[in-house]
């Protein structure tokens, strides 16, 4: 392999990873956005349903007789 052949290979390697990088970096914010997105939705949603939930009144605690008779 000659010398400009192997630099040839090296340029079309290090431009592949700069493809590869920009490409990643490209679709890092958008996929973050979109994330903090649907857990913020699904953390509405639990909080809607736990306020939905019917919540019984709570029931007075007596003492217990223990006097026999």
């Amino acid at each position: 392999m000659s010398v400009t052949s192997r630099a040839r290979a090296v340029t079309r390697t290090g431009v592949k990873v700069q493809r590869r990088i920009v490409i990643a970096q490209a679709l890092f914010w958008p996929t973050m956005i979109l994330t903090g997105a649907a857990l913020g939705t699904a953390a509405v949603i639990v909080v809607r349903r736990r306020r939905a939930l019917p919540h019984p009144d709570p029931v007075p605690v007596r003492p217990v007789d223990t006097a026999a008779g």
